[in-house]
């Protein structure tokens, strides 16, 4: 068995024995921690595509890691989309200076430039079926050697294929032959489809369509164009979004229709 082999078989063990413990969640979030214990990173988030240009964070390792992938949901761009779009890794030693340089301006636009450290993002999929992405972050500029690179190839290979077993047995209607939709996947749980694990999106995403749908109710707008507004607020103010959608949920925060379009308190 080579390196890459074992860590892709002590990925299945730890999930196994969080598959064991009934007082261990059995969501993303989980994947993501594993991620963080094997590989030479610390932080986890796992990002899957929402519709044709939207994504959404299915689960993160720990707050840090949740409020950068929201920064990537909100701004549609970053290492995580990048990797997906060209179907590769994308590795960003120095993520600050990546932005100094001029790569993602959205994201340097929202403040993330004072953000250190590395970003290494790898898609999730298998075949012609793309989930995702799987997103690693250092605190401190890093690079990874090739027993890290191959590491992390072998744990995003068997992340999709976990990912798409939860998925096999309760829904096969979403593994057809057109491909597979992270989009009707989520909206499936949203719909107490009962995907089983792993597919049970953070409390920030649940918090977000909750917004999303309030804001599409208060401007008596369409819930995509709702979205837009959000995220907007969002990318303005330098909040992450989800910290905006929980204000919208508590009612801190109201969109009131005005020739402006600017939300009110």
């Amino acid at each position: 068995m080579t390196g890459s082999d074992a860590v892709g078989a002590r990925f299945m063990d730890a999930l196994r024995r969080s598959e064991e413990d009934p007082g261990q969640a059995h969501d993303a979030s989980v994947l993501s921690a594993v991620c963080t214990r094997l590989l030479p990173v610390d932080r986890a988030a796992i990002m899957v595509r929402s519709g044709e240009a939207g994504w959404e964070m299915l689960g993160a390792s720990d707050p840090l890691a949740v409020e950068w992938a929201q920064v990537q949901v909100a701004a549609g761009e970053g290492p995580g989309p990048a990797a997906y779009r060209a179907d590769v890794p994308v590795l960003v030693p120095d993520f600050g200076a990546a932005l100094a340089g001029g790569r993602w301006p959205l994201l340097a636009a929202a403040g993330q430039g004072r953000r250190g450290g590395a970003v290494f993002a790898f898609p999730l999929r298998q075949g012609a079926i793309r989930v995702g992405t799987l997103d690693l972050y250092t605190d401190e500029p890093a690079t990874l050697d090739r027993a890290g690179f191959a590491a992390a190839v072998q744990i995003a290979e068997v992340l999709t294929v976990v990912l798409l077993a939860a998925l096999r047995a309760p829904r096969p209607d979403l593994l057809g032959a057109t491909g597979f939709s992270p989009a009707a996947a989520l909206a499936a749980v949203g719909n107490g489809g009962g995907l089983g694990p792993w597919w049970e999106s953070a409390t920030s995403t649940r918090e977000i369509h909750q917004a999303t749908g309030m804001v599409a109710v208060q401007l008596r707008i369409e819930v995509a164009d709702a979205y837009a507004r959000l995220i907007a607020h969002a990318l303005i103010g330098g909040r992450p979004i989800a910290q905006v959608a929980a204000d919208v949920v508590a009612r801190r925060l109201r969109f009131d229709p005005g020739e402006d379009g600017e939300p009110g308190r």
